[in-house]
Order: C-alpha cells, then structure tokens, then sequence
C-alpha cells in the first residue's frame, strides 16, 4: 500500500448538547459546527500525498458513529466505516480510531486532532451527579452553580462554565449520552497505546478545544508527539479554520511537523484576524515543540524550589508573587495565567537577594528563545490578551484544586509555590493509636514524615500493631498501612544497609516518594 507523507485524523466528539432531566445542559451543542468543519475539509479533500480522516459521534445519531474518509467529492467525505455508537470519553475508541486510521492510510508522518470542548489540565468530573441520578432516580435542589448555567440560554463555547468557580467541568473529549470525557492521563494512555499496536508516532497532536494550551497539558503529552497546537484561551465554537489548513498542507504534502504546526498557528490567527474588528480579539493559539518540554519543566523546578524555600521568610518574595498574581495575563478561566508573562513580573518585581530575579530570567529567556531549541514554535494572540506568549499554568487566586497534585508536573514542585501564595494547609493523615507529642502508655515508635511533592504530612507507627482506627478511606488506609509495613521489615532486616531508601507511596497526590529509613531524608 503506498504511503501518503501526512495522513491527517480528526477525533471529534460532538456528542454534547443533551438536557438532562434537571433542564440543565452542561456542555454547549457543537454539533453543527462538526458539520460545517467536515463542510470544510471538504473543500480540499485528500489528495495523493496527504489523507484525510475523520470519525463523528454526534448527540442525534444514536445508530452508528460514522468515520469518513474525506475525498473532496461531497460535503462530509465518503463514509468509509459505521461502527456501533461510541463513548468518545473512553480512551479505547481513540486508540480504535488511530489504529484504525494508520492502518488503512498509511503515511510518513501523522497529525491527529482533538474535537471537542476542552479545559486544560483539570480532569474534575462533570458527569458525576447524573450518573448517581441514574442510580438513585431523584432530582436535587439546583445549586449556585446550576442556576448560573441555566440562565444562560446559549452555551456557545464552554466559557460560560469556566466562569462558574468550582471544579466540576474539566477535560476535553466530553460525551453527554455515556456521560463521560477524555482526561489528560487517559488521552495520552491512549496515544501510547495505539503507538504500541501501529509502531507509529505522532508528529503534530492538536486541540481543537478550549483551554489546553498549557504547561501541565504540554508536560503530560510530552512523550506522544513532536508539537502540539492548543489555544491558551478559550475558542470560540467554529475553532479551527480547516480549509485554509489543509490546502497549504495539500500544496506542500513535505511539509515539517514544526512547519505544519506553524502553519495552523498562522492560518488561525489570519483567519480570526479577519474575523474581528479588534485585532483577533481575545483568540490565542500556540504551536509547543513537545521535545524540551523535559527542559521547560527543569526551568520551573528551579524557580519554584526557591520561591516555596524561601517564601515564609522573604518579604521580597511574598510581594513579588502578590503583585504578580495581580498583574499577570488571565484567562477565561481564571486559574489560567501566561507563563512567560508570569515569570516575568516575578523577574521584575523581586527585590530580595535570594536569587529569585534570576531564576524567573532563566524561565523567561527559555520561553522567548528564538531558535529551533525554544519550547513555542509558533504564537498568535489577539489585540485582547496582549500577554498570552504561548503557554499558559495554573495559578488560582485562592486555594488548590485536590487534582492538581495528582498530575505529573506537580513533581515540579510548582504546587508548592501555590501553597505558599494561598496560604493552603497541607493535608495530614495520622494513623497512630496514640496522639503525637504526648506521652501515652500505649504510645508507639512513630515516623512523621512529609511527602516532598505536595507536603502531606504521613505519621506512621513502625509496628503496624499499633495502627490506629481512622476515618481515611480505604484506598489512604492501605497506603498508610503499605508504609508502616515497609518501615517496620526494613527496620527488623539484619541484612538491612543503614541508610536504605523505600519507595513510599502518598495517599494524597498518588505519587511515589523515597524515604530514608535512616536519617528520615525524603526526595522526589
């Protein structure tokens, strides 16, 4: 079978739109906009070098799910393939999709595309309560939030949601009939799991979604693809202009993976450019070279060590980061800063000496590189967010979203600097019969130790005899249990070596730690 140079897939999950029985319609009705961008893409059709693919699953088709090879020669493309309705939240039907896609139109290079409302990092599950609706079959009184959506008569984006402050309604992929998403772990569990079955790599992996133009998104899909395109800000509901895209791909089939993401870059913001009377208004989209994302997040652990270190006692730092937090460039959700413009207002607004000055220098100059090695390969920003550079992280005004440290780039320690700014308690889990700093007759050898990523503190007995009752779920009590046990054979080993290191596991952030049986020592 002869190989095209790009196969381009687009995964769009149009499944959304559905009122429940409450009257409330958590997720705006995209789905004749997933027409008219089929409409589009239409308009240029594949060609001998370049294959276009797509698979729709919408709220009104419940017979089948279509996947249509798009040939030019009509509106939608020829359907190529039914298959039986799908959940496009279960990361089974994208590695399907792919598999599927790859196998049938091969290619040198492949680009895939994510269809959908997005939400950047935060995977909080919108569809919870009307799963337990189903079960119960009982409605609730509306909550604050709930009034909110139900007054707004049209949802054209998700930004109406991000505007309701609190973490139900994140991810990417949403599908109101199986009720379900797409989180950022299972998006990439199910590129890496088409990886294994196709032996092929991703060159572009783009989000045509809101939101996901971040650090935390980049981070996590680091190891899927060579360049990412995603929006720092929220998109408006026609997204990506795809005729314009895939007619220079079709006019340059050897286009560049970094070529093709700057491509869509440029035809976004010209397109919207046009579009607006204000300059591109509020648009963003950025094109992230995936391959020094391992550097970006080296850049950030540096700065966020020293800003949690010396915090608490830098009045220079405390005030830095005050106005920063201030200052710095939002989004539609507001937990959503601008990186490169966040560093550098820490850069310029520190006094002290201890070096955080040139630590956020260090990020900045990073960020702005202009070569090949710079982690923004490509940056549209309209008249409306003067400061959006390309990447976006999460910094709330006010406390932390449990979630957020159970993400692979909380190991960069940046959740700590958000514990500092918001003055979040760490959480604390004792399982000890006796109280700790008291003296007991039944009060046993205890360790208390902090988890170095998200500073739970964990206190232990080292005889799991003397675990106490608690009302931790069980899923912490055996991880609690998992670390008295540990402690208790390393310390009983006569083959034990003085300073052994264990790997521990948090029952907060999921992550694994080491521990020092010795000197109490913890790292990352």
């Amino acid at each position: 079978m002869k190989k095209h140079k790009w196969t381009f897939m687009v995964y769009m999950a149009g499944d959304n739109g559905r009122i429940f029985d409450d009257g409330m319609r958590l997720m705006a009705d995209l789905q004749a906009y997933g027409w008219r961008d089929l409409k589009e893409m239409s308009a240029v059709g594949s060609t001998a070098d370049v294959a276009v693919v797509a698979q729709y699953d919408t709220l009104d088709e419940q017979q089948y799910t279509p996947r249509f090879y798009i040939d030019g020669k009509s509106e939608t493309g020829r359907l190529e393939q039914t298959i039986a309705p799908v959940n496009t939240g279960d990361p089974k039907n994208l590695t399907d999709f792919i598999v599927w896609a790859e196998t049938n139109y091969p290619a040198e290079q492949y680009a895939l595309v994510l269809w959908n409302h997005g939400t950047g990092w935060k995977e909080d599950d919108i569809y919870a309560r009307y799963r337990d609706a189903r079960q119960e079959d009982s409605k609730r009184s509306m909550d604050k939030r709930e009034k909110m959506l139900r007054r707004a008569l049209f949802l054209p984006t998700a930004g109406q949601i991000m505007s309701v402050q609190d973490d139900e309604v994140r991810a990417i992929c949403f599908d109101d009939t199986s009720l379900d998403f797409l989180d950022n772990q299972q998006m990439v569990q199910a590129i890496k799991d088409a990886e294994k079955q196709t032996k092929q790599r991703l060159s572009v992996l783009g989000m045509d979604a809101c939101l996901m133009g971040m650090v935390e998104v980049a981070y996590a899909v680091r190891g899927c693809a060579d360049f990412m395109v995603g929006s720092q800000e929220v998109e408006l509901a026609s997204g990506w202009p795809y005729e314009k895209i895939l007619a220079q791909l079709a006019g340059e089939p050897k286009m560049s993976p970094r070529a093709l993401s700057q491509h869509i870059v440029t035809a976004f913001g010209e397109h919207y450019t046009t579009q607006s009377r204000s300059g591109g208004g509020k648009n963003t989209q950025s094109a992230i070279n995936l391959g020094v994302m391992d550097e970006t997040f080296a850049q950030l652990r540096h700065l966020s060590a020293k800003v949690a270190t010396v915090y608490n006692k830098d009045i220079y730092a405390r005030d830095a980061v005050t106005r920063a937090k201030q200052r710095v460039q939002s989004f539609d959700d507001a937990d959503y800063v601008d990186l490169r413009h966040l560093a550098t207002l820490l850069r310029d607004e520190y006094a002290g000496g201890e070096g955080i000055a040139e630590l956020a220098d260090g990020v900045v100059t990073h960020l702005a590189n202009g070569t090949e090695a710079a982690p923004i390969a490509g940056n549209f920003r309209g008249s409306g967010r003067p400061n959006a550079h390309g990447l976006s992280i999460y910094l709330p005004g006010t406390g932390l979203s449990p979630f957020y440290e159970r993400q692979a780039f909380a190991l960069s320690g940046w959740n700590r600097v958000i514990r500092q700014a918001n003055g979040v308690v760490a959480t604390a889990f004792v399982a000890t019969k006796a109280v700790i700093g008291e003296e007991a007759a039944n009060a046993a050898d205890v360790r208390e130790i902090e988890c170095p990523i998200c500073e739970t503190k964990l206190v232990v007995p080292t005889n799991v005899a003397e675990m106490g009752e608690t009302t931790a779920t069980k899923g912490v009590w055996d991880a609690l249990t998992q670390i008295a046990t540990q402690i208790q054979q390393a310390l009983a080993s006569p083959t034990a070596e003085a300073n052994e290191w264990l790997d521990l596991p948090c029952p907060h952030c999921k992550h694994t730690f080491v521990y020092n049986v010795e000197t109490g020592e913890t790292k990352r």
